[in-house]
């Protein structure tokens, strides 16, 4: 290993070092946070139970969320449990890796994994009885990860025997900030541009600070570097002198022309520090990097004189390293250079180690896009034999490179090549038909899941439903569903992607169904309000400067009156607010927290805010991204009232 690796491992070790957060919950009992009994098929009695259990904070701001469904089948003596678990990193750290969450199934619910349908399918099994499985998930904090997977066992499944079996799952998330380890040495660093600036001034002190770190810096590498060769030295029974010397390196024969350079880098950084004028006079706080930083690159002339001065600075310190080196040293310093064989070698070593770098990321690339897509329940075990021995063989020809057998080297890598290149074109076209199959899959279970959510809705309601619960059981989605997958299973990519876009389209009606019988029980009798007195609400909303647009919308998702961007689907807008202030109502139901005054959505780009009128319509207002929340809550209950009073007639 050279020093280089050396240096580069130890750097490793210390940015990891003190940057990993763990989080063990596993293995707490899960605390119910709401139950529910359902008929699902409204025969009067209950043979459903729902459970939704209280969010587990795993550190570094990621949350995991349980639900369970557990079904009685008609003769009551078989149990369907299934599980969802939703690992929310939407709030991680832009750093966060490595999140493994490990999820515990009790014994007496199954005893093999050919018991249990999983989706997506599990990362490894790491215990048998009690059965563990884990999965394994990279983020870089813009979004979540769901998993769901089912069961069916003889136990009687109720309240009690889930408080007492059901675990919490662990969860391990490995984050880290390597800027914090340094938040040592900015504050001496702070300190001393403080106390140069009234002297030199701030760019020069900015600037003459960080060439005295950097020298520091170098000087330690090399005393390291140093102890390093005289290791070797020592190892090799090597003369003392000449490591010496191969340590010191040639010395340079063109010093006065990096003095020149050296000088006019200076000259030009200090006169663009004194001679032109600075909106940056003081030095920020001596404890905030970041307020050095802004004030830094406030005059950006300055900022780059303050670069060529440090440049300048390098320069001159690297050609006085050399005099010293060469007065230390002598004659000898100077006339030592790199044997031309030496030179080739070290070339064709690092070409070849770049040309298997290089297709080893190229076959990577691949590699994890198919075992992405395994994990998802896709066959792709002869794809995955193939690259795994492409790896194999670049592996032994960078071991050859190594050990300077560049023949052998190439050779290995040549095959490794031709059998990569040989699976290439099927490949590619097979994880295409395979990546449209499990979106198509995706949407339909977001299908399915619109389609359960409805049906609770209805019947809470007491809207209609029968004929859209025929048309529901007679899919018998669950099992359409297994067959497609199977079809998936075979390679037959195209024709599961067929059976899933059929089968969505299908749910896709039984919601269009489900959603008009329940818009017609939300109808509410308004009086009839002229266009000018909406607008005489909406108008001083918009023109505060703080709101952007606003929006009236009817409970059954029609628009009745809006000042909304004309770029915006208004339809649209209607119909998904309606529906949110639906959403936000049946969870404070089901959650017992009362009435829903308003509802808020907040994006990169701005505030969106939904207020119930009276259980008539919805105020929609949309706010900028740093808008007062509070003025727009109360102009908006100020509106809400007027829009009352019009639609009932007073």
């Amino acid at each position: 290993m050279t020093s280089a690796r050396l240096a580069a491992f130890a750097v490793l070790l210390l940015l990891l070092f003190g940057c990993v957060n763990e989080s063990n919950l596993f293995p707490q009992k899960e605390k119910i946070a709401d139950y529910k009994e359902l008929d699902t098929n409204a025969d009067g009695d209950v043979d459903s139970w729902s459970y939704s259990f209280e969010p587990a904070n795993a550190g570094q701001n990621v949350t995991v969320t349980r639900t369970m469904l557990v079904s009685e089948t008609d003769n009551g003596s078989i149990y369907s449990v299934q599980t969802y678990l939703l690992l929310n990193t939407s709030n991680a750290s832009a750093s966060s890796s490595n999140i493994v969450l490990a999820e515990l199934i009790s014994a007496d619910l199954a005893t093999s994994p050919s018991e249990i349908s999983f989706e997506p399918n599990y990362t490894s099994q790491t215990g048998e009885r009690p059965l563990v499985f884990e999965w394994k998930f990279r983020t870089s904090g813009t979004s979540g990860q769901f998993i769901t997977y089912s069961l069916s066992t003889s136990n009687k499944i109720d309240r009690a025997w889930i408080e007492d079996n059901v675990l919490t799952p662990s969860v391990s998330v490995s984050a880290g900030n390597p800027l914090e380890l340094f938040s040592p040495v900015f504050s001496p660093f702070l300190n001393l541009v403080a106390s140069l600036t009234p002297s030199l001034g701030f760019y020069p002190a900015v600037a003459l600070i960080v060439a005295i770190t950097l020298v520091l810096a170098y000087l330690v590498w090399t005393i390291l570097r140093l102890i390093y060769q005289t290791v070797l030295a020592i190892k090799d029974r090597k003369k003392f002198i000449d490591m010496v010397y191969d340590f010191a390196g040639p010395g340079q024969k063109n010093n006065v022309q990096y003095i020149i350079v050296g000088a006019v880098l200076i000259g030009l950084g200090l006169a663009s520090a004194y001679l032109l004028p600075s909106a940056a006079a003081q030095a920020p706080a001596p404890t905030d990097i970041g307020a050095l930083t802004q004030v830094y690159a406030a005059n950006p002339i300055k900022a780059f004189g303050s670069l060529l001065l440090l440049l300048g600075i390098l320069a001159i310190f690297f050609v006085l390293e050399d005099v010293i080196k060469g007065l230390a040293l002598g004659k000898r310093y100077f006339e030592a250079v790199r044997a031309p064989a030496e030179l080739a070698r070290a070339i064709r070593e690092s070409e070849m180690l770049e040309h298997i770098e290089h297709n080893r990321d190229e076959v990577g690339q691949m590699l994890q896009k198919i075992e992405s897509l395994a994990a998802a329940g896709f066959n792709f075990e002869d794809e995955l034999a193939v690259l795994q021995a492409v790896i194999g063989g670049l592996d032994k020809a960078e071991e050859k490179a190594m050990k300077k057998d560049y023949a052998e080297a190439r050779g290995l890598m040549v095959e490794a090549r031709l059998k990569f290149d040989s699976s290439h074109a099927a490949t590619l076209k097979k994880i295409a038909a395979a990546t449209k199959a499990s979106t198509a899959l995706a949407a339909l279970y977001s299908a399915k899941s619109d389609v359960d959510v409805l049906f609770i809705e209805a019947r809470k309601l007491g809207a209609t439903v029968a004929e859209a619960k025929g048309k529901y059981a007679d899919l018998e989605i669950d099992e359409a569903i297994g067959k497609a997958k199977d079809l998936a299973s075979e390679g037959r990519f195209d024709a599961a992607e067929k059976e899933f876009v059929k089968l969505k389209y299908e749910l896709d009606l039984i919601v269009a169904s489900l959603s008009q019988s329940t818009s017609k029980k939300k109808v509410v009798k308004m009086a009839q309000v002229s266009e000018a007195k909406l607008d005489a609400v909406l108008k001083p909303l918009t023109s505060s400067g703080k709101i952007d647009a606003a929006a009236i919308v009817r409970r059954d998702g029609l628009m009745i009156y809006s000042r909304l961007p004309a770029d915006v689907d208004k339809n649209v807008i209607a119909a998904m607010s309606a529906r949110m202030m639906d959403r936000a109502e049946m969870v404070s139901s089901e959650l017992k927290r009362g009435d829903v005054r308003y509802i808020m959505a907040e994006s990169t780009l701005g505030k969106i805010i939904a207020m119930d009128v009276e259980g008539m319509a919805v105020l929609i207002c949309m706010l900028k991204p740093k808008g007062d929340l509070g003025f727009a809550v109360m102009n908006m209950e100020s509106a809400a009232r007027t829009l009352t009073s019009l639609f009932e007639g007073e």
